[in-house]
């Protein structure tokens, strides 16, 4: 596994563990309204990696790498980023914690579909994505 796929899967996992359990702070919901908004965006342009990782709610989805859902992709990021930035100064120290590793997830998404577009250069993005749906087809008959 790359190291970037592996650190950007650790951070979902991190917010959705963290969301799961119910760990919010009374003085700090904000951070965690951010999160689970980026999470819930994050498996609808993601839904097989969520499915993967549990979010059975992304059963019936599939990735979109069209220019237009790219383009929508980047522009949450942004916007996200942009949320962060205004109302970071107010989060607590451990909300100041999530919030960083959100950016970095957040830098990783739009460096990955700004600058190294796999969507038109990498040919294992879709070789991976047809692979593995044709198992998947192939065990459920």
């Amino acid at each position: 596994m790359k190291p970037k796929k592996f650190i950007s899967l650790y951070i979902i996992s991190v917010f959705i563990h963290i969301t799961s359990l119910g760990v919010v702070q009374d003085n700090t919901p904000l951070m965690i309204k951010i999160g689970n908004e980026y999470i819930d965006e994050w498996a609808k342009f993601y839904p097989s990696i969520a499915l993967y990782e549990g979010m059975i709610q992304s059963i019936y989805n599939y990735e979109d790498f069209s220019e237009n859902s790219i383009n929508r992709w980047i522009g949450f990021n942004k916007g996200m980023l942009d949320k962060i930035n205004k109302y970071e100064a107010d989060f607590s120290a451990e909300d100041k914690i999530d919030a960083r590793l959100l950016k970095t997830q957040i830098a990783n998404e739009v460096d990955k579909w700004v600058r190294e577009t796999p969507h038109k250069f990498s040919l294992g993005l879709y070789s991976s994505l047809i692979s593995n749906a044709t198992s998947e087809v192939l065990i459920s008959e």
